[in-house]
């Protein structure tokens, strides 16, 4: 016990280790701060097209968002860290962080929103059109609010884990 002590409760170590802690806490708040509303928008404009059900798109869209959302992290991390340079993209370290953990939350933003969007009955659609509304007009004006409005909960959720 008292190795322990002294490995891990030692005051002298606190000290030294404090301002790399200190650091590495305000690159964690920045990469939060970016990532969070980047994230969320990213999700509700890949849930937004995939409602829309456009013929090629919507293949592509389940892709992006089923192996995004399997995909570890840091595995994403990796991935683009290493393999981005072999085509000649080379991303800053903060850079290559921000941008897979984008991917990775939007993914998960968008059946979040995808879920809230389905809520919102099909007769909604139905009054849109009659209005002379079209697709994208309907989707954004009267199928987005009020899904977004049933998806808050979930996204709530989210935070709190």
């Amino acid at each position: 016990m008292s190795e322990f002590a002294e490995a891990f409760l030692n005051l002298d170590s606190a000290i030294i280790a404090l301002p790399m802690i200190l650091k590495g806490s305000l690159v964690t708040l920045q990469l939060a701060i970016l990532i969070v509303p980047l994230a969320l928008i990213l999700g509700i404009v890949v849930a937004v097209l995939r409602d829309l059900k456009v013929r090629w798109l919507t293949p592509v869209l389940v892709v992006y968002i089923d192996v995004l959302r399997s995909l570890p992290p840091l595995v994403l991390i990796i991935l683009l860290y290493t393999a981005l340079p072999f085509v000649g993209i080379r991303l800053a370290d903060f850079s290559t962080v921000w941008i897979a953990l984008v991917l990775n939350g939007a993914a998960f933003f968008a059946e979040i929103v995808r879920a809230g969007l389905e809520t919102v009955s099909k007769s909604q659609k139905d009054a849109g059109r009659v209005t002379g509304l079209g697709p994208l007009q309907i989707e954004l004006l009267i199928i987005l609010p009020q899904g977004l409005r049933h998806a808050v909960p979930q996204l709530r959720a989210i935070q709190l884990n």
